[in-house]
C-alpha cells in the first residue's frame, strides 16, 4: 500500500510539473506581448460546465499560433501517455456486466453494473475525452485514486476504451441529494447531518490542497446506510505552493461564490459557500 500510494504522489506530482511548464511557456510569450488572457464562459444553472482552459491565449503572429498549438499537442500527448499508465489493463465490458444508464450529464455518462466475479454492484463513469479534456480527467482519476476517505466515493478503477475514460466507482444505493431535495423538504435533524458529513469531506479535501469547485445537491451521494459522499471531480483544483489560489470562472452558476462569478482570485472557501447553497435547496427544493 505504501508502494503504490508513494507511485501516486509521483504521478499527481509530474502532472503538476507538467502543468507547471506549460504555465511558464504561456507566462513567457505573454511577457513577450504576444498573448491576452480570456476568462472562460459561466455554465448555465442547470448543468455543470464544461472544464475551461485556466489560461486561454491568441497570438499575434502565425508563427507564434503555431508554436502554441504544438506545445498544445505535445501537452496532450504527455498527458494521454500518463493517462495510459494510471489506467487497468483489460476490457471492462468483460469484467462488468448487466450496464444500466442511471445519469448523465456534461462529461458524460454513469452506468450502475455488476461486478462479473463477485456480484458487487458498482457505478461506471464513462468520459468522453475528446469533450472534457485530457488533463481534467486525468486530475480528476489520480485525485481520487489518490485521496481516500469516508465522505469521499471511493474509486475502484479505470479503463481506457475507444478514446472514453471509464471510471468504476463505489455505488450509492440511495442515489444524490438532488433526487431528494425535488421530492420533498427535509427535516432540520437531516440537513445538519448532511452539512456536517460534507464538511467532513471538505476539510478532508482542502487540508490536502485540493478545491472541489462544483459542490451541489447532484454531486453528493447517498447511502442507505446513512453514509454521505462528495462525487464527480472533474473540476476540482490542485493547488501547488507555486499557484495556492485559482481565478477560473468555473462551477455550476448558482452554487457558485462571488469571487469565482467575478474572476477574482480564490481558494477552498469557496465550496463553503456552494455547501451553504446547498442547505437552502434542502431547505427550500430549489437553490
Amino acid at each position: 500500500m505504501k508502494a503504490m500510494e508513494k507511485r501516486h504522489q509521483k504521478e499527481i506530482k509530474r502532472m503538476q510539473e507538467m502543468q507547471l511548464q506549460h504555465r511558464l511557456a504561456e507566462k513567457k510569450q505573454m511577457d513577450a506581448g504576444h498573448a491576452i488572457e480570456a476568462p472562460p464562459a459561466a455554465a448555465s444553472s442547470k448543468e455543470a460546465s464544461s472544464p475551461q482552459p485556466e489560461n486561454l491565449s491568441t497570438s499575434s503572429s502565425p508563427s507564434s499560433s503555431q508554436e502554441s498549438e504544438q506545445r498544445h499537442q505535445e501537452g496532450k500527448k504527455q498527458c494521454l501517455q500518463l493517462l495510459r499508465r494510471v489506467v487497468s489493463v483489460g476490457n471492462p465490458e468483460k469484467k462488468y456486466t448487466g450496464c444500466e444508464i442511471i445519469g448523465s450529464g456534461s462529461f458524460g455518462t454513469v452506468y450502475k453494473a455488476f461486478d462479473a466475479a463477485t456480484g458487487r454492484a458498482v457505478a461506471i463513469k464513462q468520459i468522453d475525452l475528446q469533450h472534457q479534456g485530457c488533463e481534467y480527467v486525468l486530475r480528476e482519476l489520480l485525485v481520487m485514486r489518490a485521496k481516500k476517505n469516508p465522505n469521499i466515493i471511493t474509486y475502484l478503477e479505470s479503463y481506457l476504451v475507444n478514446g472514453d475514460v471509464w471510471l468504476v466507482l463505489e455505488y450509492m444505493d440511495g442515489g444524490s441529494l438532488a433526487e431528494v431535495v425535488s421530492q420533498k423538504r427535509m427535516l432540520v435533524g437531516h440537513i445538519a447531518t448532511v452539512c456536517r458529513e460534507c464538511l467532513q469531506g471538505l476539510a478532508f479535501l482542502h487540508a490536502n490542497k485540493v478545491i472541489h469547485r462544483d459542490i451541489k445537491s447532484d454531486n453528493i451521494l447517498l447511502g442507505r446506510d446513512g453514509s454521505v459522499k462528495l462525487a464527480d471531480f472533474g473540476l476540482c483544483a490542485v493547488l501547488t505552493p507555486e499557484r495556492s489560489q485559482r481565478k477560473s470562472t468555473i462551477g455550476t452558476t448558482c452554487w457558485m461564490a462571488p469571487e469565482v462569478v467575478r474572476g477574482e482570485p480564490y481558494g477552498p472557501k469557496v465550496d463553503t459557500w456552494s455547501l451553504g447553497i446547498v442547505g437552502i435547496e434542502m431547505t427550500k427544493g430549489r437553490p
